[in-house]
Parts: structure tokens; C-alpha cells; sequence
């Protein structure tokens, strides 16, 4: 599953437990409680993930683990069964992606809906 495949490196400690204060980074993207269904099939189920500011995160799994849905939802590309999308503490869950403010690179250009 996805939350368990996340790896956030970033210049902060280790702890698991460490939330941002005035020293460390700020939160810039965040889920909370993100799930997608299609049909019946559950791809996502109750995702939480902080991304934070001058950090580089990384989505590692196995193929149709999900690292993608995840992206192409925070991009706006695809919609939420639940949960929410947010950047600088805004909820953008259902805003387009041009109003995200944001970019995602492709594998294959062909990939992105046209």
C-alpha cells in the first residue's frame, strides 16, 4: 500500500513523529484521508501524507501500488472518492490543475489527457 511506501527525505530527523515548528520546514502539499475507488476496485484507502517545503519526497512501490494515482491527484488530474488535496494549507481537492500551481512530468508525454 502506498502509505506504507513513502519515503520523504528531507534535511529533518528521523523521528517519524516530528511535525514542523518554527525551525524546520513548513508543510506545502499535504492528503488527508484520500481514497479512490474505481468501480468497486479500491486503489487508494485512507491516505495521509505531509510533503514539506525544501524537501525531496519520494513515491517507491511496486507496480499498481497506487504512486501514480497519488501523483496524478495531486496534479488534479484525476478526482478523489474521498478525502482532501492540499497545497499551503489550502483545500484544492476540487480545484483544476491549472489553479494548483504546480507541474508534473511525465515518463511518456502521452500519458497526459489531450
Amino acid at each position: 500500500m502506498v502509505k506504507d511506501l513513502i519515503m520523504n527525505i528531507a534535511a529533518m530527523p528521523a523521528q517519524s513523529d516530528v511535525r514542523p515548528t518554527a525551525t524546520t520546514n513548513s508543510v506545502k502539499i499535504a492528503a488527508r484521508q484520500v481514497e479512490v475507488y474505481y468501480g468497486t476496485k479500491r486503489a487508494l484507502h485512507g491516505i495521509d501524507l505531509d510533503i514539506y517545503a525544501k524537501s525531496v519526497t519520494a513515491l517507491i512501490g511496486p507496480s499498481g501500488c497506487g504512486k501514480s494515482t497519488l501523483l496524478r491527484l495531486i496534479a488534479g488530474l484525476e478526482d478523489t472518492t474521498s478525502g482532501h488535496i492540499l497545497i499551503d494549507g489550502k483545500d484544492v481537492t476540487d480545484a483544476p490543475p491549472a489553479q494548483r500551481k504546480l507541474a508534473m512530468v511525465f515518463q511518456s508525454y502521452a500519458l497526459y489527457p489531450h
